[in-house]
């Protein structure tokens, strides 16, 4: 996890979903008054099995990287994801 430059929280994490392990991205930001506003839910990379994410700070947003399986053996991904990808955000409750 990570702060980006507008002070969201970027989590990313690697879920099991139909049978492939992938990539999903969650950012958030406390508001004034405790509410927690979700951005969403993203899913990066591609339709293959994806597993151990990091995230990075950058100007303008977030490095995204993980491993890939490949019939070849293993491969890194590698993800920009820009600011311009929270257009707004709704309130859910922290759990």
């Amino acid at each position: 996890m990570v702060f980006d430059e507008f002070a969201m929280l970027v989590l990313v994490w690697d879920e099991a979903k139909g049978g492939v392990t992938r990539i999903a991205m969650r950012r958030l930001l406390v508001q004034p008054g405790g509410e927690i506003g979700n951005a969403g839910l993203d899913v990066l990379g591609r339709e293959v099995p994806s597993s151990h994410p990091a995230v990075t700070r950058i100007p303008g947003g977030v490095l995204v990287a993980w491993t890939e399986a490949a019939d070849t053996g293993s491969l890194i991904g590698v993800q920009r994801v820009g600011l311009d990808m929270v257009c707004s955000v709704g309130t859910s409750e922290a759990r």
